[in-house]
């Protein structure tokens, strides 16, 4: 019934022609895929009936600040807001929220825009945006109670110069804790301990890409991301304790392989020679790209039948085999003459893999594999270079070393980095690289 009085009044509205301000709200909609789930009537339906208020006026150019509602937009009481300012041709989107109510305050060049969002049936989240550098951002966070009116702003950790840690203490109750910002790097270490209170405290982190996740007191936690995170406090005392704890961030130390075994590894022609294609193997800890080799740019789908993957166990040689660090792994292929190379990076997003041809023995002994990995596509030691076009296409290789270096990277989509090496030797394969990460 409910979707039928909407498509209901979609058509209405669709029949009629929107005013500058809502088509302007529209076309930021669809540019912005804030409607996914909406057909075309019912976006159009919306940003006719949307509350618009004007906000002031920034170069010549309105801005103003559109609040939407209707079922295929809302979730939890919580509707689209968009700050729009109304350049020249499309309209340019300042700041997308989402939210029961707004309200504005005084501010220089352009108000302060103050919304509020459903969190539960005792308390709202109050967002504070401000207009900096040409766009509105958010300067402050709080939670409000809606039977007392109490509020409770999120508190910025701050630590002293040249200390990683901070003593931290406040009030909570059930539904009604403290939050706590900070910003780290991936790969650091996030640690809470020494906590004290007289009831049991949760604790809670919010990462920079939206997931959660308890966090346990006095052990380390390696942080996924780099950017913003909240840390909330709660518990389920029903009235009010203090409580206290340490938080502090430390820099995790990359494991390394033992030094001759990484001096075994820089020795390799491959990687003395064009050491970008073997990242961390080779001492490098950038992707900055000095070997000169030119690259060739490959589709996502033709890149991704390309890739290696390493189906048998291999010898971990240092790191730790979960997925929260660093991971070196090593094999020998006895019937190929050939080493296998793998790395795996902190949460699990980045990793190399890499196969090469007439490698010395390592200087421990590790796991043997009874073949050399290949790509999907079925590329691998001895491959002719004919082959690795006709799956990849043409590129420019260069000389180094006595090889001839092709490399190829992935073109889309832009949120992921991907790319192989080819090493030739007469023509043939004799090593590849394939390396991926966001």
């Amino acid at each position: 019934m409910l979707h039928a009085l909407l498509l209901a009044a979609a058509l209405v509205a669709a029949a009629s022609p929107l005013d500058a301000r809502r088509a302007a709200l529209l076309d930021a909609m669809a540019s912005d895929h804030g409607g996914m789930s909406c057909s075309p009537a019912e976006l159009r339906a919306a940003a006719a009936d949307a509350t618009i208020q004007s906000v002031g006026r920034v170069d010549g150019d309105d801005v103003l600040v559109a609040h939407l509602n209707g079922g295929c937009l809302c979730g939890a009481h919580n509707c689209p807001v968009y700050t729009l300012r109304l350049t020249a041709g499309k309209p340019r989107i300042l700041m997308t929220t989402f939210g029961y109510g707004l309200t504005m305050h005084a501010d220089t060049p352009l108000p302060r825009i103050v919304v509020l969002s459903h969190d539960s049936a005792l308390i709202s989240n109050e967002e504070t945006y401000a207009y900096r550098g040409g766009r509105y951002v958010d300067v402050e966070n709080a939670r409000v109670r809606s039977d007392t009116g109490a509020r409770k702003p999120d508190v910025a950790v701050r630590f002293a110069p040249g200390a990683s840690s901070a003593k931290l203490h406040g009030n909570a109750s059930r539904d009604w804790g403290d939050e706590y910002t900070f910003d780290a790097e991936k790969g650091q270490l996030l640690l809470i301990d020494a906590v004290a209170s007289r009831a049991k405290v949760g604790l809670i982190l919010f990462s920079a890409k939206g997931g959660l996740s308890d966090i346990p007191a006095g052990k380390p936690v390696t942080l996924p991301v780099t950017g913003s995170y909240r840390l909330r406090v709660q518990t389920d005392a029903e009235q009010t304790v203090p409580y206290a704890f340490v938080l502090a961030i430390a820099a995790q130390p990359a494991p390394v392989p033992d030094a001759p075994l990484m001096r075994w590894a820089q020795s390799l022609p491959e990687l003395r020679c064009v050491p970008v294609a073997f990242g961390v193997w080779a001492g490098l800890h950038t992707d900055k790209d000095t070997s000169g080799v030119p690259t060739t740019l490959v589709g996502g789908e033709k890149f991704a039948r390309s890739g290696i993957t390493v189906a048998a166990k291999m010898t971990l040689v240092a790191g730790v085999a979960r997925g929260d660090g660093d991971r070196y792994y090593l094999a020998r292929v006895p019937s190929a003459g050939a080493t296998v190379m793998e790395w795996g990076g902190v949460g699990g997003e980045d990793d190399l893999v890499a196969v090469i041809a007439s490698a010395p023995a390592p200087p421990r002994a590790v796991v043997t594999l009874p073949s050399a990995p290949h790509t999907k596509s079925g590329l691998g030691l001895g491959s002719t270079r004919s082959a690795v076009e006709a799956a990849l296409g043409p590129a420019r290789s260069k000389t180094a070393c006595g090889f001839d270096v092709v490399h190829y990277s992935q073109s889309e989509p832009r949120a992921s980095v991907a790319e192989l090496w080819f090493f030739y030797r007469g023509g043939a394969v004799t090593a590849i690289t394939y390396a991926s990460g966001v």
